[in-house]
């Protein structure tokens, strides 16, 4: 038991060094694409994001820049860029619709690729800058 703490105090120790090393470079927001609306609609339509896209009725809200952070299991990185509501109702599988549900999209600035981070604003790690 002595061992495992002895050993967990240690990783701790690391990390909490590590975290302060950390110094936050320039901050990019990066250019939101002029055609946002459609790579959003193209990003659910994929397999596997939503049942009956077709049927996905979208409401966006402006975009606004915003930053998200990784988990601290994977390092903690922030990344900053353009992040956009959508609010989406799409039917389900018995044919009805699910009711609207707020979803938010992110287009890194690093290096302009698109994800959803509704997981990551929900759990509290993103926010908007303005």
């Amino acid at each position: 038991m002595k061992t495992f703490i002895t050993i967990l105090v240690g990783a701790l120790s690391i990390a909490i060094a590590r975290a302060e090393k950390q110094q936050p470079g320039p901050v990019s927001f990066g250019q939101l694409p002029k055609n946002y609306q459609t790579a959003i609609r193209g990003y659910y339509s994929m397999p596997g994001r939503l049942l009956d896209p077709y049927s996905a009725v979208y409401r966006f809200e402006s975009p606004r820049k915003g930053w998200v952070k990784d988990g601290w299991a994977v390092g903690g990185k922030t990344h900053y860029g353009w992040i956009v509501p959508v609010w989406i109702n799409a039917k389900n599988a018995f044919g009805g619709y699910t009711g609207t549900q707020l979803y938010y999209v992110m287009f890194f600035g690093e290096n302009g690729n698109m994800a959803d981070v509704t997981d990551m604003f929900n759990l509290g790690r993103g926010k908007f800058v303005q």
